[in-house]
């Protein structure tokens, strides 16, 4: 029931009222004919009417500031703060002087505060904005940061044309889990021979492609400035300069794997030296493996005295040799989801032998995609191979390398 019903009942009432009045008075007029019965019929009737009237001015000040009360907060429930606010009657304290004079402040509070709010929030986007601005032109500048980087990275990786030259029979594979990586393999050749090095960061991501190629410049400063071309030399002059040019925490997650290859194809004989990494080789159908130290650069065991061997190994004709990062082996896949393993490495490479040397780097690739399955690769992944087959190239060639090629060591190791 609202104010509306009650207000129009109430006046129903009274005109039903006046109705009964009138028609008793009538009723007595016919009746009962006198001068005085028509003056009290008059009378009454007068004041009937004056009734009525003062019953509708009352019950109208009383619904009127509630039915604008009422229709002031439904206003105020969608949300438009313009409504019109009842004031409250001046001088009054009954309840509902009261209930308009409450809402009325209460209104006025709810006002001020929206009014706050969204000035707040038209501030709070601008700051979003201008925020979102600053991460974009951030995140852009960070992106291209990191292309010139990827450029930085694949422009010190070996000249295809001049790996060509050197080792005509050869595949290179080199997968880096992002954009930039933490494998990083370097090839350089010198009057004495060609120095094949692989380097592993041992994690994945801009930082440790950030060291990789530190330690790859500073491998190209040992190797042309220093010539330092023993490779357990040139490890242990890249530890020392890690553990003290560099100052890189010694901690085993820092720790770098290495494998050094030096190539003297006039005496056919390579020269190898590792860390935590080895070399590969198969001859005769048969696949031998040179460890590497157990020992990583800069690991924290490592100290700046700490030596690294030196292999010699005299080349035959069949010899293919192979170096790889621990990504090809810590690929996770299979049924029981373990890592490929260096057991399964070898028997693999055993297999991909009788293919075509070219070709074998498919031949890996399809069956390492073939065991990781669904798993996703979150590994570097570099491997290589090559063969000294200077056979098929021209006597005259061949005579023009045996000159530039003349292998002069510091130190001689022992055959392995």
């Amino acid at each position: 029931m609202n104010i509306y019903s009650i207000h129009w009942k109430l006046l129903l009432s009274v005109i039903i009222l006046m109705l009964l009045s009138s028609a008793t008075l009538t009723y007595v007029l016919f009746h009962f004919p006198s001068a005085f019965v028509l003056n009290a019929i008059m009378t009454t009737l007068g004041f009937l009417v004056l009734s009525i009237l003062v019953i509708f001015l009352i019950t109208r000040s009383i619904s009127k500031p509630i039915v604008e009360l009422t229709d002031a907060v439904r206003t105020l429930s969608t949300g438009n703060f313009s409504a019109f606010i009842p004031l409250p009657r001046y001088g009054e304290q009954d309840e509902v002087s009261l209930l308009v004079t409450t809402f009325a402040q209460m209104a006025k509070k709810l006002k001020r505060l929206h009014k706050e709010n969204t000035e707040q929030n038209v501030l709070l986007e601008q700051t979003v904005a201008t925020q979102r601005t600053e991460l974009e032109q951030a995140l852009k500048h960070v992106t291209e940061n990191i292309k010139y980087m990827t450029l930085i990275q694949s422009s010190l990786l070996p000249n295809m044309q001049q790996l060509n030259t050197y080792l005509p029979k050869h595949f290179l594979i080199w997968q880096q889990h992002d954009v930039v990586g933490g494998d990083m393999l370097y090839i350089d050749s010198f009057e004495d021979g060609v120095l094949v090095a692989l380097v592993d960061t041992n994690h994945i991501g801009i930082a440790s492609a950030y060291i990789n190629m530190i330690v790859t410049t500073n491998l190209k400063k040992i190797t042309r400035e220093e010539s330092c071309h023993t490779p357990g030399d040139i490890l242990q002059r890249l530890n020392v300069i890690l553990k003290t040019v560099l100052q890189l925490d010694a901690q085993s997650k820092d720790a770098l794997s290495v494998s050094i290859c030096w190539i003297n194809p006039t005496d056919k004989t390579l020269l190898f030296a590792g860390a935590q990494l080895s070399l590969y080789y198969i001859s005769n159908q048969q696949l031998n493996i040179i460890q590497g130290e157990q020992l990583g650069l800069n690991y924290k065991t490592a100290t700046t005295e700490c030596k690294f061997l030196t292999h010699l190994l005299k080349i035959e004709e069949d010899f293919s040799f192979y170096i790889s990062s621990h990504g090809f082996l810590k690929q996770v896949g299979g049924a029981k989801a373990l890592p490929f393993g260096q057991e399964q490495f070898k028997e693999l490479l055993l297999e991909t032998s009788s293919e075509k040397f070219e070709a074998q780097s498919d031949f890996l690739l399809n069956a390492l995609n073939e065991y990781k399955g669904d798993s996703n690769n979150k590994t570097d992944i570099t491997v290589m191979g090559f063969k000294l087959a200077y056979n098929t190239i021209s006597p005259q060639m061949q005579q023009k390398k045996a000159r530039a090629f003349l292998i002069k060591p510091k130190e001689i190791p022992q055959e392995s």
